[in-house]
Parts: structure tokens; sequence; C-alpha cells
């Protein structure tokens, strides 16, 4: 029997389409979804903005009015050893509660217990390069390219009460010429069973006085001006490693 040129083609769309549906039901689209959330306190109180209420390890009196910064390279560890990456920059600006959240919803979450939760404050160096944004607000963390260009890896401004004289500061943080400052934080207790369905959140809390301190005090007085100062962008990094805390939710 032969069949005409249409027929065949008939044939040929039922046939795929028979074998798409039953792909579909060997596919589990059920999959656990992880939210990781960054929150930013001053020691144990929320984070208010340009107000001077708040002292540092140095003694300085002082406000926040800008606190925005990139995080990149998240990575979750299962009991197993093996890992779940998200090598996908995010920026977050602490008065802008839409940007707080990084959600894996985009991606298949494996159901598994983990174990760990790691990521880069900063930008990896791949990342780093001038031009990878091109729109604000990414866009406006741009670093100098006479400083090695890239961007910021954080914004952190405010005004601060020196000898009763208000003064700016600007702990402007980042990549100095071809020396990366990246800090890798780390949560190794993170004890989180998923199966899928579940939804959970692993809020990473910024306490931001410890900008200042541990293991280096740094003075309010000399936050300014601190892009050629490799000196402090390394003091900065120390200090780094110890701003965040972590509660799963």
């Amino acid at each position: 029997m032969k069949l005409s040129f249409l027929s065949f083609v008939f044939l040929v769309l039922s046939f795929t389409m028979f074998m798409s549906c039953n792909n579909d039901d060997d596919i589990d689209l059920n999959f656990p979804q992880i939210n990781i959330m960054f929150s930013h306190f001053v020691d144990n109180e929320p984070l208010s903005f340009d107000t001077v209420i708040y002292t540092n390890a140095a003694g300085n009196k002082y406000s926040v009015s800008t606190l925005r910064y990139f995080v990149s390279n998240i990575v979750l560890t299962k009991e197993d050893g093996s890992t779940e990456g998200f090598n996908i920059p995010h920026y977050i600006d602490a008065t802008d509660e839409s940007t707080f959240t990084f959600s894996s919803s985009p991606f298949p979450i494996p159901d598994g217990e983990y174990t760990s939760l790691s990521f880069v404050f900063g930008l990896t160096e791949a990342q780093n390069v001038t031009g990878a944004f091109v729109n604000p607000p990414e866009s406006n963390m741009e670093w100098p390219v006479p400083l090695g260009g890239g961007y910021h890896y954080m914004k952190l401004e405010g005004k601060f009460d020196s000898t009763s004289t208000v003064k700016n500061y600007q702990d402007h943080f980042g990549r100095l010429m071809t020396t990366p400052h990246t800090i890798n934080i780390t949560y190794d207790n993170l004890d989180l069973i998923l199966v899928g369905g579940d939804e959970k959140t692993i809020e990473c809390k910024m306490n931001v006085n410890n900008w200042w301190s541990t293991p280096n005090t740094l003075n309010l007085n000399i936050m300014s001006g601190i892009m050629q100062d490799e000196a402090i962008q390394e003091q900065l990094q120390q200090n780094g490693a110890n701003i965040f805390t972590f509660e799963v939710q």
C-alpha cells in the first residue's frame, strides 16, 4: 500500500507526539527549591538607613546610606560530596528587597541531604570583566579601568561623626589591578534534607559592624579613597570572612 505524502507526514507527527508524551511521563518535574536570601543587620538589629546611630569597634558613630554588592558561584554540597552549582552573579541592594533572594527555581535540584553552602562574595575573575553588565544597576558598579577594571565587589557608604564633625565615608571594595580580593564564604553546618516539592530558604545574615572588626579594626576616618590602597583592600578581605551567619527556614 502506498501512502500519500500528507499521510506520511501525519504518521510521523503522530509518532513524534506519542514519543514526546511518553518521555514527559518519565520526567519528574517536582524538584525541590532552595532560596538563598540575604539580610542585613548591625549586630542584632535590622539595618536602618541614613541615621547616625551605630558604633563600630573603632568607636566611630556612623550611618549607612548605600550597601550594594555582588555574590557569585553559589554551590550546595551533598552528604556524598557531590555538588550543585549556580555560577551566576547575583546583585544585592540592601535598600531593595526585590534583590535579596537568589532562587534555584529555574534549575533542577536533586533530592538529598545537603551539608554545606558556599559562595563568593564579589565576582569570580571570569565574570569580573569590564562591559559584562550593560544595564544599571549592575553597570553602575564599574571599577575604574586604570585601577584594573571590572566591577566593585561592594559599595558601602554613609556618614560618621568625627570629633563632632559629620563626614562621609566610602568603603569601596574590589580587585586592585590584577590582585583579586574575593571572599570565599562557606557554611558547613547546613544539615538540609530536601525531597521533591520542598521549598527551603537559607538566610545569609550580614553584620555590617563586622566589616570594621575581626581581625582588623578599621577607623572610618581612613575609609575613603581606598580603592588604590592594597593594604586596606586586604584588611577588608580578611574582615569579610566574618560578616555572615546563617539560618535555615
